[in-house]
């Protein structure tokens, strides 16, 4: 478990890095994006060489750690996409296009309810 947890502070350590770096917004989500893609193809490796001490460790991997990176992964193309297939034209056409994308993410939580309750 200590490589585990060297592996997300050298993870945590690379997105501050990417902060300070001076890039456009596109550029950097691209750079999280593939950083994050990185770590959690470390960390599937490490997962598969590691014997656990017990099953709350373990647990602990599969319910918090590696659901935490696969949401920023997730956010980050999600932020890219919106980033790049946003209306550069006026606001109203900018506010129509949040609404339909807004409508598009309440679709999809009507149709998975059970699961948000």
């Amino acid at each position: 478990m200590k490589k585990i947890n060297s592996l997300i502070d050298s993870y945590t350590v690379r997105k501050d890095t990417l902060a300070l770096e001076n890039l456009n917004r596109v550029e950097y989500l691209k750079k999280k994006i593939n950083v994050s893609k990185q770590y959690l193809q470390k960390l599937r490796i490490e997962t598969r060489e590691i014997k656990f001490e017990s099953k709350k460790t373990e647990i602990s991997l599969f319910k918090h750690i590696k659901p935490k990176l696969c949401a920023e992964l997730k956010l980050h193309c999600a932020q890219l996409s919106y980033l790049i297939e946003k209306p550069n034209s006026t606001v109203c056409r900018q506010v129509a296009y949040i609404k339909s994308e807004l409508k598009k993410l309440e679709s999809k939580k009507r149709k998975n309810i059970s699961f948000y309750r």
